[in-house]
């Protein structure tokens, strides 16, 4: 392993099973299905391969998904498929990591310390600054969480704790859903559709109020309950 990988803001396979509660031996099974994540590098000899944050980000997703799509490996394909255009949209880090920023300088936190050695932002380092000072809150959402909504057989990325709030609570007025995402039961098939104009728009929600079905799925929650899982393996190791 290269002495410039990043060990703070890496995670080791163990680290994101443990974390995400996943079986053991996930990592494997999904390399095996041709659903590898990303490595910052290969394991070598008394080491362990480590991860970025997308890696987690992704297989959280698919944790999360893994219910409703009969497991870990086609919850794995889904989230491979929606995955990139997520990103493309909010970025790696769809979960509320703008609003996190800001919880710090509203915090005095410096946020230089939350910087990696390539002198960006990282996701865990920001996460531990501010659990230590108790201003990460991994026990109930948030505003700027991202969420998934499932509606029968569709799934939607809302982007928006607080206006998914609201079109449940109304039933009525739209609001931005941006992308819906619909995937067959297996998740080999995925299909993108557009939910930005305003007609689609209305007819999500006219899909929300005649739903059979309404499941959420909060990855902004998720995710930092992850990170505070780790955070706190991390301490108990040291």
């Amino acid at each position: 392993m290269s002495d410039d990988v990043d060990h703070i803001g890496t995670f080791t396979g163990p680290e994101i099973e443990q974390a995400l509660s996943l079986p053991d031996r996930t990592f494997e099974m999904l390399k095996r299905e041709g659903n590898a994540l990303p490595q910052v590098t290969k394991p070598a000899r008394g080491r362990l391969a480590r991860y970025r944050f997308p890696a987690l980000s992704r297989l959280n997703l698919a944790r999360k998904l893994a219910p409703l799509a009969g497991g870990v490996v086609p919850a794995a394909r889904i989230a491979s498929a929606i995955g990139p255009e997520l990103e493309a949209r909010y970025g790696s880090t769809p979960y509320g990591f703008t609003q996190m920023q800001h919880d710090a300088l509203r915090a005095n936190i410096c946020l230089d310390a939350a910087r990696g050695p390539d002198g960006e932002f990282c996701h865990y380092r920001l996460s531990e600054l501010l659990w230590r000072a108790g201003k990460l809150d991994e026990t109930r959402p948030r505003t700027g969480d991202f969420v998934l909504t499932i509606i029968d057989s569709d799934l939607v990325a809302s982007g928006n704790w607080d206006g998914l709030g609201y079109a449940l609570r109304s039933r009525k007025k739209p609001f931005p859903v941006l992308p819906m995402l619909r995937f067959n039961r297996d998740g080999r098939a995925i299909q993108i559709e557009d939910m930005a104009a305003p007609e689609k728009e209305a007819y999500f929600c006219d899909r929300l109020e005649r739903a059979d079905t309404i499941l959420q799925i909060n990855l902004g929650l998720s995710l930092r309950r992850a990170l505070v899982e780790i955070i706190r393996m991390r301490e108990a190791s040291a």
